[in-house]
């Protein structure tokens, strides 16, 4: 049918919690490549609990941040890699189909290389991080953030 290829990328815990997004995307005529962004799906091996987070990114969302990173960045690197890979394979750019927490490197991956990207569809979006300063109430997993980041822009302002 001619449509673009589609990079799903999930914050879901099995392959398996993909399969009607798989299925609606392979029935619109895209080729589909699944891929685990690090520490989301078969990549999250680290069980580690960190200040009793039942999210085993935390820890390295920590140490990363401490050595002036973010778990964030290195997630929408990875989307970057991919679909730089899906391109080169299939002959094509891959629209990038975001789910749960791996929407925010997502917007991240596609706002700093467009070119990349045929397209951006997202589903589960978290919370902004305004919407977070503001109500005290929201659980939120560090791994979600990118340190000072607020003070210039919200994740949200980059889609």
């Amino acid at each position: 049918s001619g449509a673009a290829p589609a990079l799903l990328v999930s914050d879901v815990a099995a392959r398996t919690g993909t399969v009607e997004t798989v299925r609606r995307l392979l029935a619109a005529g895209r080729a589909v490549a699944v891929v685990d962004l690090r520490g989301f799906g078969e990549t999250s091996a680290a069980r580690h609990s960190f200040y009793g987070s039942g999210s085993g990114d935390e820890e390295i969302a920590m140490c990363l941040m401490a050595l002036g990173d973010s778990l964030v960045a290195r997630r929408a690197e990875d989307a970057m890699v991919a679909a730089r890979y899906v391109a080169k394979t299939l002959g094509a750019k891959p629209l990038l189909v975001a789910e749960g927490r791996a929407v925010i490197p997502a917007v991240h991956a596609r706002y700093l290389e467009p070119e990349l990207f045929a397209g951006l569809e997202t589903a589960r979006e978290p919370t902004g991080w305004e919407d977070l300063v503001a109500d005290e109430t929201i659980a939120y997993p560090f791994s979600n953030t990118v340190r000072g980041a607020l003070a210039l822009y919200d994740w949200t302002d980059l889609k």
